[in-house]
Order: C-alpha cells, then sequence, then structure tokens
C-alpha cells in the first residue's frame, strides 16, 4: 500500500508540472498571437483545460487499475488465510473424532455388559399391563455370580441362561403407559459387588398405539379481508413397527376435524384413506385465520381413542398454550397417558 500512495504522489506532482508548464506555453503563444507576431492563429497545442482533464482521467485509469491488482493481491491472502482456517479446523475435528473414539472404546473395556435388550410378553390392553423380559449380557461371569436389576422402582433378580453362558434373564410386569427410565444392573461375584447403569429412556405408549404421522402440502391464497384460504392434500400413515416385535393396538376408525383458533370447520370420516395411506384432498378455499389444525381421533380396536392436535400451519402470534396435548384415552373416555404440550 506504500508504494501505492508513493506512486499516487509522483503522478499528481507531474500533473501539477505539466499543467503548469502548457499554462505558461499557452499563454506566450496567446501573447504572441495578440501581438502580431504570428499570423498563424492554430494552436498545434492543447489548452490548458484539456491537458488538465487527460491527466485526470490517466490518473484516474492507473488509480483503478493499481486498486484492482491490489485487490486481487488481497483476495489471494484471504483466501489463503481462509484454506489455512479450513485446514486448522479438519484437523481439529480430526482429533476430537479420534479423542471421541478412543473414549468410548475404553469405556467398552471397563463395562461390565456387553450387551442388553428386551421384548415384552402377556400384552393385555384391558389391564393396560405387559411384561417386560429383560436379558442381560456380563462379559465376566463366573459359578456363583448373581444378577439383578434396578428398574421402575423394583428390583429384578436375573436368572442365569444356561444356554448361553454370562447371559441373565429377568422378567417384571409394567402398565402400557409407564415411562421406563434409566436402570442399574448390580452384579455379586465371589461376594464382591459391582454396578453399572444402563441408558433406558422409554415412553411405552409409542410403543403399543399407532400414532399418526402426517405429510401435506398446501398452497395459500390472502383475501381482501386479510384472511388466508388454502387448499391442497395430506396423507395420514401409521407406524406398525416396533424394536421391541409388539403387535400394536389396530386402528378401526380415524376421524379429523379441520380447526382454526380454536373454531371447528368440518369434521370428516378419513378411515379408509389413512389406513390405505391414500391422499385427502384438501377442499378448495378454507379460510382460517392465525393457524391451521387437525385434530386426529383415531379409535383403536381395543377402544382406545387417540387424540392429537397437529398444527399444520401458524404464523409467529399463536400461543401453544392454546394447543390441547395429544393424549390416550380409554373406553369410557378417562385420559389414561398425555403427552407434554407443544407445536407439532
Amino acid at each position: 500500500m506504500s508504494n501505492f500512495a508513493g506512486i499516487i504522489v509522483v503522478m499528481a506532482v507531474a500533473a501539477v508540472l505539466i499543467i503548469a508548464v502548457s499554462i505558461i506555453i499557452y499563454n506566450r503563444r496567446l501573447d504572441k498571437v495578440t501581438k502580431g507576431e504570428i499570423r498563424d492563429t492554430h494552436n498545434p497545442l492543447p489548452e490548458p483545460k484539456t491537458t488538465a482533464g487527460v491527466l485526470y482521467r490517466t490518473i484516474l485509469i492507473v488509480i483503478a487499475s493499481v486498486s484492482l491488482i491490489s485487490i486481487g493481491t488481497l483476495s489471494g491472502v484471504v483466501a489463503s488465510l481462509q484454506n489455512s482456517v479450513q485446514m486448522l479446523q479438519n484437523t481439529n475435528d480430526g482429533i476430537n473424532s479420534e479423542l471421541y473414539s478412543l473414549r468410548t472404546e475404553l469405556e467398552k473395556q471397563t463395562k461390565m455388559i456387553s450387551a442388553y435388550g428386551w421384548n415384552f410378553e402377556n400384552i393385555d390392553y384391558d389391564s393396560k399391563t405387559a411384561d417386560i423380559v429383560m436379558d442381560i449380557h456380563l462379559k465376566e461371569f463366573a459359578d456363583d455370580t448373581e444378577v439383578t436389576l434396578d428398574i421402575h422402582g423394583i428390583s429384578v433378580p436375573m436368572e442365569k441362561n444356561t444356554a448361553e453362558p454370562g447371559a441373565y434373564t429377568g422378567r417384571f410386569n409394567v402398565s402400557i403407559f409407564d415411562e421406563l427410565m434409566n436402570a442399574t444392573v448390580f452384579v455379586k461375584t465371589a461376594g464382591i459387588f459391582k454396578s453399572e447403569n444402563i441408558d433406558i429412556a422409554e415412553s411405552l405408549a409409542w410403543d403399543f398405539f399407532p400414532f399418526p404421522a402426517i405429510t401435506s402440502r398446501f398452497h395459500s391464497e390472502k383475501t381482501a379481508g386479510g384472511k388466508l384460504k388454502y387448499d391442497g392434500a395430506y396423507t395420514v400413515m401409521f407406524d406398525y413397527d416396533s424394536s421391541h416385535n409388539i403387535p400394536k393396538a389396530g386402528v378401526s376408525k380415524v376421524m379429523v376435524t379441520y380447526m382454526t383458533s380454536g373454531r371447528e370447520l368440518k369434521t370428516l370420516d378419513i378411515t379408509q384413506q389413512a389406513l390405505n395411506q391414500e391422499e385427502i384432498t384438501l377442499e378448495k378455499g378454507l379460510e382460517i385465520d392465525k393457524d391451521l389444525t387437525f385434530r386426529f381421533e383415531i379409535t383403536t380396536d381395543s377402544g382406545y381413542k387417540i387424540i392429537q392436535n397437529s398444527v399444520m400451519i401458524h404464523d409467529m402470534s399463536l400461543d401453544p398454550d392454546t394447543i390441547e396435548a395429544t393424549r390416550i384415552e380409554d373406553a369410557d373416555g378417562n385420559v389414561v397417558w398425555q403427552l407434554q404440550k407443544q407445536i407439532y
């Protein structure tokens, strides 16, 4: 940048000198013409104003050219710095990944349990109960090893699986609406006790009941009154897959109510479309306020009703507390399970 400033100063001084010389020569010739010493009035030299204009443009061109070269050089420096920063970031990410892998491997080596899992048996929707059969596999064990599982406020003795060395099985009864959280496994071998926590976070209702999932496509149009008119389509799907091989409650009826600002607009029976995962068309010109909410009521073949409010469209003024939480009711209309409120 100092070289660039020097060039500008030199060019400015040179331009001043050239303009000064041009003015002197021009004035002398003009004086001679006035005195009649020169009869040819044509001046081969440009006027000082023309000379100044040419020099001004020349200086601007030089400044622009040097600026472009300087910007290009600076851009190269910035790009190089960005590449260096990115390389450092990649190196740091690689180191963190290696540290995480090492920490995970060390944790695996220090753990007593090599694997665990569970399944459900004796599911009874009438009594709202089921048996959980928990399997735990130890890395080290002996003939006198005793295993106990503390979970859900109860202590479950684990029996040795004679067909599979190191495997222990326990059984306990739960409500199908229970929340299972972290459990602790106690191992006693040769009079020495050890314990290890296992991560469990399971809301059992999601395993036993077919909650709906919705995909949609909507088109909106604003009315002269400031309201919105919507049309489009949506599809309802039920997840019948379970990581614990549970035969979920079957669906016998599906109703949907279109709502806005808590007002019911229309109620439809969409049982067949939902069971067949068919696209359902939203009627044209459905007028809404600040939100479009679908209230689904799914009745299962075991008599339970799942009520879920899915907010499909909303603006920032919508208060989440005005949306009813997803819940399950029994055949008598009693709420047996409820999800924390949220906008879907």
